[in-house]
């Protein structure tokens, strides 16, 4: 459920920067074709960058392997091609040909990991210590991102609320001789209302 109030707080609103824009500059941070993110480690729930054709199960699956025990720091695949459990995989194999990934956890301030940002390339590569720094950055800007947005929500549900409270007390005034009155204690000033 926590996962599912994380998600639903990360849909896009107006005004504010979109999953899919964090996930283009990831990669052009870190000088990649291709990026993407997921938020509760599922298909059903990625956003990508240069691989909008590329079925969201089979780039699940090849990240899978990543985060198996759900790391809190970033993890890179150099050469997919070298290593057994990624060769085989169409998306290294096949079309895009990817043969380099790294994986940024996304991971909030109580260590609940929501997801995942990921950048991956066609070449066999190391990231320098500029594009780590700016890949982790991201992955703190997504997790920044949503929580403001849960926060946001939260806020706007706390004011319909306070506006519903306060409903019968304004109708109690208005339909009685009553009045409210505000104390200014410093500058010595009550201010009477209708």
């Amino acid at each position: 459920t926590q996962k599912l109030e994380w998600l639903r707080a990360a849909e896009q609103e107006n005004g504010q920067v979109t999953l899919v824009e964090l996930a283009a500059l990831a990669a052009n941070v870190c000088r990649t074709a291709y990026a993407a993110l997921s938020l509760t480690g599922d298909e059903a729930a990625i956003v990508t960058h240069g691989l909008e054709q590329t079925p969201t199960a089979a780039i699940t699956a090849l990240v899978a392997p990543l985060q198996g025990s759900q790391p809190s720091e970033m993890v890179c695949v150099e050469d997919t091609a070298m290593r057994t459990e990624f060769k085989h995989h169409p998306l290294v194999t096949g079309a895009p040909s990817l043969r380099f990934i790294a994986l940024a956890p996304l991971v909030n301030a109580t260590g609940f990991h929501l997801g995942w940002l990921a950048v991956f390339d066609t070449q066999p590569r190391r990231l320098v210590p500029s594009e780590a720094d700016g890949l982790r950055a991201f992955a703190r800007q997504v997790v920044d991102q949503i929580d403001l947005r849960r926060k946001m929500r939260e806020l706007a549900r706390l004011r319909q609320v306070t506006l519903e409270a306060e409903q019968p007390l304004k109708f109690a005034l208005e339909s009685s001789t009553l009045s409210a009155w505000d104390w200014d204690i410093p500058n010595h000033r009550v201010t009477l209302g209708k």
